[in-house]
């Protein structure tokens, strides 16, 4: 497999992940600015995920990936000029944690929030974007309870915990 270790390409994995969750953000934050609003906007993404610890290579892959895709944020721009810029903070994969950093987010405005990297830290953190308006796109958490719950404002990238093993039978 081109030589490289499982270890880089789960690495090269969380990057894209980043990436596409970032991606799947633009439009939709471009589409809530006000109609006639500036030409020039600058949309902003938090990233909330593990930036210390033991979890932190995924989640500082996550957020290298959200800031490729937030230099090509121009591509989204509709005839507007774009800039993106990532609002990174560090969960560190604790749900307690979790949910400060999302109170924090929050104060702060940002309008959509992309982590973070266990189910744990997603869901505890989801309630407080979910009661805020704040947008999570959850790129890894697979606990059915993250969707189950019904909150509006959540999204996942992941396939759920549940059905990983009717996908693993199918591919067999």
């Amino acid at each position: 497999m081109g030589g490289r270790s499982i270890a880089d390409r789960r690495r090269g994995l969380m990057k894209a992940v980043g990436y596409a969750a970032t991606s799947l953000a633009m439009p939709a934050l471009l589409a809530a600015l006000p109609p006639g609003s500036a030409r020039a906007a600058e949309l902003r993404v938090g990233i909330a995920v593990p930036l210390s610890g033991s979890d932190a290579l995924y989640g500082d892959d996550i957020r290298q990936g959200a800031e490729l895709a937030a230099a090509d944020a121009g591509d989204f721009g509709q005839g507007r000029s774009l800039k993106a810029r990532i609002v990174a903070r560090d969960d560190g994969n604790d749900p307690a944690r979790a949910v400060a950093v999302a109170k924090a987010l929050v104060a702060e405005h940002v309008p959509a929030v992309i982590g973070g990297v266990s189910s744990a830290a997603t869901v505890a953190a989801s309630a407080v974007y979910a009661e805020a308006g704040t947008v999570e796109i959850a790129p890894v958490a697979a606990a059915p309870v993250l969707t189950d719950r019904g909150l509006a404002t959540v999204f996942r990238l992941a396939a759920r915990d549940d059905a990983e093993p009717a996908s693993a039978v199918r591919l067999l």
